[in-house]
């Protein structure tokens, strides 16, 4: 008779111990085969006149930068390795027009340039990008990946978490955070190896962090490295109140109008408490639902992790803390403005159709996942009867387009876009009440 025990070995294969060798972590953290020139630039929030641009360089590199705007450069230097970073903050921006990022080595030779524009946030047509999870390790697609996000020309990208996997899976199978230092070194790698940063076109990036953005798989409140990994985490993606239009909530929490809508990131990990079923957290429930009731328009609300429970073991808000999730439907319920939930994590995308029940009115959970990383295949595959209406579980990320919203209902396309085509799938969305 066939045993259908797993055995140790496979059991750990699986959880990805073996994919990682000591020589492997080792090559993970070490950064001196980059020639100190090497400079990688990320655009992170950005509004109608003002923008943050994170740049990284070696420190031995001494760069001096140049923009023809108004701009402050903060030098932010963690003493956590090599490299280190300049947030420059750039105002009084006007729209639509280009502008051109300029650096300098200490001999006063231009070595480096990008460009940027603000963000329209008027602009009655704009195109957004949504994705989760790049993992520097599962990066062999990433070069097909970014250079179909570029051709795409987006607005701007909603990255709401595992834009850095700085947890070995050594780390994961042990149920130990990484060390600071090495999550630091990851982070460096992250912007030194991938296409993304080092791109001539800048787009505007919304981040907001999951857990191995946190350097510990399923991490919770009492994460032990919790605020120095909040301080790296916002260091390499900011998100405050420097740039117009962003308002600042708990923890990395955020949220900011654009094109008639509100966009509301949630943070997912440092309040969560499993054992004492709290998923956001008294001060954050609080703010997040000021901000629901205090909107008008069209609402896209933004998680790391998946809002409603699919029964696929994947962490949750709705089956990690049910009394809170159901109170926060009911403000959302009781708001007057339609509203979309986005989520990532699980390594699938998916267009999910809500009970009309939960809301009063017919709205979706979007999942985008993973943009690079470990492929979840068919696992999360469900059917229409379950109100799963398109899945994905490969390479992959989703493009908002044609949208069309007023205060009662929004209309988009959302697009899957893949190593292979750009049309996966194309779903024409519409939330809000119909009678």
């Amino acid at each position: 008779m066939l045993s259908h025990k797993i055995s140790r070995r496979n059991l750990l294969k699986a959880a990805g111990f073996f994919t990682i060798t000591p020589w492997q972590v080792q090559k993970d953290l070490d950064l001196s085969n980059y020639p100190i020139e090497s400079v990688r630039v990320l655009q992170s929030v950005t509004s109608h006149d003002s923008t943050l641009l994170i740049v990284l360089a070696h420190r031995a590199s001494e760069i001096k930068i140049s923009i023809r705007a108004n701009f402050e450069v903060e030098k932010v230097d963690l003493d956590l390795g090599e490299y280190l970073l300049y947030q420059v903050l750039v105002t009084d921006l006007r729209p639509d027009e280009r502008y051109r990022l300029e650096i300098f080595d200490n001999t006063h030779r231009k070595f480096h340039s990008r460009f940027f524009k603000s963000l329209n946030t008027s602009n009655p047509t704009p195109k957004i990008a949504f994705m989760t999870c790049s993992s520097h390790r599962g990066a062999g697609p990433q070069e097909v990946m970014f250079e179909k996000l570029s051709n795409e020309k987006p607005d701007l990208i909603l990255f709401p978490g595992d834009l850095v996997y700085g947890n070995s899976s050594l780390d994961t199978v042990l149920g130990r955070p990484a060390k600071p230092s090495e999550a630091y070194a990851i982070y460096c790698k992250t912007f030194l190896d991938l296409d993304f940063y080092s791109q001539d076109n800048l787009v505007p990036v919304f981040s907001s962090w999951d857990d191995h953005d946190l350097a510990f798989n399923n991490s919770e409140y009492n994460h032990p490295n919790l605020s120095i990994m909040y301080r790296i985490f916002r260091s390499f993606y900011p998100a405050d109140r420097r740039v117009s239009s962003i308002e600042t909530g708990p923890g990395i929490s955020y949220s900011f109008a654009a094109f008639g809508s509100r966009f509301t990131f949630l943070d997912v990990r440092s309040f969560l408490d499993k054992q004492r079923r709290v998923f956001l957290g008294a001060e954050q429930f609080n703010w997040v639902t000021e901000q629901i009731k205090n909107t008008q328009g069209p609402h896209f609300i933004v998680s790391a992790l998946q809002f409603w429970n699919y029964g696929k073991l994947a962490e949750n808000f709705q089956s990690i803390a049910l009394a809170e999730f159901d109170r926060f439907l009911s403000s959302v319920k009781n708001s007057s403005a339609p509203t979309v939930f986005l989520s990532g994590d699980v390594h699938y995308s998916q267009v999910q159709k809500l009970n009309e029940d939960d809301l009063g009115y017919q709205s979706y959970e979007i999942s985008s996942s993973a943009l690079f990383s470990l492929s979840a295949r068919s696992y999360g595959l469900r059917t229409k009867e379950k109100g799963q209406m398109h899945y994905y579980g490969y390479p992959n990320f989703l493009i908002f387009e044609n949208l069309s919203f007023d205060n009662k209902m929004i209309q988009a396309n959302v697009r899957c876009v893949t190593e292979k085509t750009n049309n996966e799938f194309n779903f024409r969305m519409l939330v809000g009440r119909t009678k």
